[in-house]
């Protein structure tokens, strides 16, 4: 049951809100983070929303390295003899992954770890075997332009930050929403726009139909957004919720003789156990106890790169085991769907395409409220001392010994 003065804060705030102290108390809640973290979350959200198409937009600024023109019979070469050319070309580097393509204009790419050079992507021509070129990561405008959303160019502090900002920024967007309700009786106004008003009505307007519309995306996409910084504490979370684990991490395998087995073998026995879908991406042992992983993707997966995959024992060449995302438990499905909840990649083009707008949302709001702070706020008191200032001075002439 409700108690009685409850009762009246409710009914008080859904008509006439701006008579309620709460409704004071969150406005300037809303002002300070604002001020406070309105910059790093506009540069943050707008970096966002160019990192939307980052592998289409790499993939097109490379041109003829990553696009190929098939042969009529579109006969592709061995797993086996694309990693020997690439490990030719680059002996002294890790090779941790290769992304085989479907679509039959772009190459393989290989993913490899190059000290000091870091990330560098090999592509094969998945037909006729060549190298077609290279791609350094190291210094490339995308990658720093994604280090900056990721990161603020700071490694694990700037992780950290970001994170935070992405907590406060739901609260940002959340103290938004109550402040933006003008009560029953004038809500349909919240939705009109006056064009024929002064510019500074109308970058009120701006704030406020910009803020109704975003706030509860920009939600969404903060909670994602700080589980990269935070993980542990969302998975601990998450298994807290429904009692249950939240991570299925990778198995490992017991350390054999070492014998060399054909990729083309290996590849052979994952696809065959798990005969549907599409291959996407392979990944190689990094360790003594790490296997083979075969990467595929369903039509329902939101991954880009899928969100299926089997184990191979690198040893044995055996099937280690088969993880088809659909069966897994929810709390795993979850912390697994994180990346492409953040980003954008479900739902198509028209999600990303939205995930690009709403990362655009924060620099207005932070720029129409600002403005809104100086008008209201700065510019009245320097007007003031202004005036005092000017007051003074001619008190001081008039008041002046005359000679």
């Amino acid at each position: 049951m409700i108690p009685p003065a409850s009762k009246n804060s409710i009914a008080l705030f859904w008509h006439r809100p701006r008579k309620l102290l709460f409704r004071k108390a969150v406005f300037y809640v809303h002002l300070i983070l604002g001020l406070s973290i309105g910059l790093l979350m506009s540069i943050t959200c707008l970096t966002g929303s160019l990192i939307v198409y980052k592998p289409e937009i790499e993939s097109v600024a490379l041109g003829a390295v990553s696009h190929l023109i098939p042969p009529a019979d579109r006969a592709t070469i061995s797993l086996q003899s694309a990693y020997d050319a690439v490990q030719r070309t680059r002996p002294a580097c890790k090779i941790v992954q290769a992304y085989l393509h479907a679509e039959p204009d772009l190459a393989w790419t290989f993913d490899l770890n190059c000290k000091p050079q870091g990330r560098v992507v090999v592509y094969v021509d998945k037909y006729r075997g060549n190298i077609t070129g290279e791609d350094h990561f190291q210094g490339k405008w995308t990658q720093w332009i994604y280090d900056l959303h990721v990161r603020l160019l700071s490694g694990t502090t700037g992780e950290t930050v970001n994170g935070i900002g992405a907590l406060l920024l739901v609260i940002l967007a959340a103290t938004g929403l109550v402040v933006w309700w003008p009560g029953a009786r004038l809500w349909r106004s919240c939705f009109h726009f006056e064009w024929r008003a002064r510019w500074r009505r109308k970058n009120y307007d701006l704030h406020r139909l910009t803020g109704f519309f975003a706030s509860l995306l920009l939600m969404f996409v903060a909670v994602t957004g700080a589980y990269f910084a935070f993980p542990k504490t969302y998975e601990a979370f998450v298994a807290w919720v429904a009692h249950e684990p939240s991570v299925l991490p990778a198995p490992r395998t017991g350390v054999g003789a070492a014998r060399p087995r054909s990729l083309d073998s290996v590849y052979a026995t994952a696809t065959q156990a798990m005969p549907v879908g599409e291959t996407t991406l392979f990944t190689f042992p990094q360790q003594k106890n790490a296997p083979y992983s075969l990467r595929r993707m369903l039509r329902e997966d939101w991954r880009r790169t899928g969100d299926n995959l089997v184990y191979i024992d690198q040893y044995t060449g055996q099937v280690i085991r088969i993880n088809y995302h659909r069966e897994l438990s929810w709390p795993i499905r979850l912390t697994r769907d994180m990346y492409p909840l953040h980003f954008g990649t479900f739902g198509g083009d028209f999600t990303r395409i939205l995930w690009i707008i709403v990362g655009i949302a924060p620099a207005t709001l932070y720029v129409t409220g600002l403005l809104m702070w100086w008008n209201r706020s700065i510019l009245p008191s320097l007007r003031r001392r202004k005036r005092k200032a000017k007051a003074q001075e001619e008190r001081a002439i008039q008041f002046a010994p005359q000679r």
